[in-house]
C-alpha cells in the first residue's frame, strides 16, 4: 500500500521559512528536505523555520530520526550562527516522541517551541524575529497568520 507523502516549502514569509510535512515522508524525501534546509543556511541569512508537522500520519522510523540528528550535527554550527529557532505544530504525540527522541540524541542548537497550534508556533516564531530585530518581517507575520501585534506568546512570561 503506498501512502501519499510531502514536504513542501513556503518562503513567502522569509526570513519565516515554512516547512510542511503531509504523511510520513520517505527517506529520500528527507534527503532532499535537509539539502534543501543546508541550501537555505549557505544563503547566510537569519530566518525562523517553522515546521508544521500536524499533516504526518505517523512519527517514521528509527531512520528518519537517525537522519534528522546526523543532519543537526552536521550543520550545528550554521544552525547557531543563521537559524534564530524552530518552531513545530505536532499534533499527534508519536511525532512529540520522535522529536523529543531526536533532540534526546542531539540537543538542539537553537531555541524551540512545539506547538498544537500553527497560530502559536506563528506567534513564537514573529517573537523570536522581533527579538533579533526584525520587526518589519515580524509584523509580516503576524498579520499572515492575523495575530496581534503584540502580547502573550506562548513559551515567553
Amino acid at each position: 500500500m503506498h501512502t501519499f507523502s510531502s514536504i513542501t516549502f513556503d518562503e513567502s514569509l522569509w526570513p519565516l521559512l515554512r516547512v510542511k510535512y503531509t504523511g510520513v515522508p520517505t527517506l529520500q524525501q528527507m534527503q532532499a528536505y535537509h539539502e534543501t534546509l543546508t541550501a537555505h543556511l549557505e544563503r547566510g541569512e537569519r530566518f525562523v523555520l517553522l515546521l508544521d508537522l500536524s499533516g504526518m500520519t505517523d512519527a517514521g522510523t528509527s531512520e528518519h530520526r537517525l537522519l534528522q540528528v546526523a543532519w543537526l550535527k552536521q550543520e550545528e554550527e550554521r544552525l547557531r550562527e543563521l537559524l534564530l529557532g524552530f518552531s513545530f505544530v505536532i499534533t499527534l504525540p508519536a511525532v512529540r516522541l520522535a522529536v523529543s527522541v531526536i533532540f534526546f540524541l542531539k540537543p538542539s542548537p537553537v531555541p524551540y517551541l512545539i506547538a498544537n497550534h500553527i497560530t502559536d508556533a506563528a506567534a513564537w516564531a514573529a517573537s523570536r524575529l522581533e527579538e533579533k530585530g526584525l520587526r518589519t518581517e515580524a509584523v509580516r507575520v503576524r498579520d499572515s497568520f492575523q495575530l496581534p501585534p503584540t502580547g502573550n506568546t506562548p513559551g515567553q512570561s
